[in-house]
């Protein structure tokens, strides 16, 4: 992962709203099922409400070749472990992904 993504990691660590927990590089599945698949998606940033266990997945994407490959994982890893009414997936896009490549994020 590049410079920035790391930056904004640090940035969501720092500056979390109360409430809230931030952790990085969050594993959605057990290693088992990593195992199973043959990788381990993360997600760049998870928060959670301390109260309502709501919880956020954001996902960066900062000019990658295959910009949809961590959706394609987190929606593989949707199949195995659903995530609840309460998880939320967000992708973060950067303009320096290429347009056309950046289209098939916002399918």
């Amino acid at each position: 992962m590049g410079y920035l993504a790391n930056f904004l990691q640090e940035v969501f660590v720092t500056q979390c709203p109360l409430g809230w927990t931030c952790r990085c590089e969050e594993r959605v599945l057990s290693a088992d099922f990593e195992s199973l698949l043959g990788y381990s998606p993360r997600a760049d940033v998870c928060l959670e409400n301390e109260v309502t266990s709501r919880r956020l997945w954001i996902e960066f994407e900062i000019s990658r070749a295959d910009p949809v490959a961590n959706h394609a994982k987190f929606a593989t890893a949707h199949l195995f472990k659903p995530f609840t009414a309460s998880d939320t997936f967000v992708s973060m896009v950067s303009s320096h992904v290429a347009r056309g490549r950046r289209n098939l994020l916002q399918a």
